[in-house]
């Protein structure tokens, strides 16, 4: 017999894959567009759901370990803007 907790945990999770699908989906319309402006990179997207993450550095950072089990080339690097030094975030390359 399964547990509520258990029941719980397999709802959480099957509802992750639903927004990681959708993540994916949202991945792969900001690749057309960039590639349609000559852009060789996309910011990984923070703006998404996935799952009970809250944070969008959590959030970008699974969905980089996903593109990037999937063989996509994903970076995390700080670029300086304005002397400033920002923090760390998950770049898509795809040239």
């Amino acid at each position: 017999m399964i547990t509520p907790q258990e029941l719980k945990d397999r709802m959480a999770e099957s509802e992750f894959i639903k927004d990681m699908e959708n993540a994916l989906k949202e991945v792969d319309r900001e690749i057309k567009v960039a590639l349609n402006k000559g852009d060789i990179r996309i910011l990984v997207p923070t703006h998404i759901k996935l799952g009970n993450l809250f944070y969008s550095d959590e959030k970008q950072k699974a969905l980089a370990e996903k593109l990037l089990s999937m063989g996509y080339n994903c970076k995390k690097e700080s670029e300086v803007i304005d002397g400033v030094r920002q923090s760390p975030t998950w770049f898509l390359y795809f040239q």
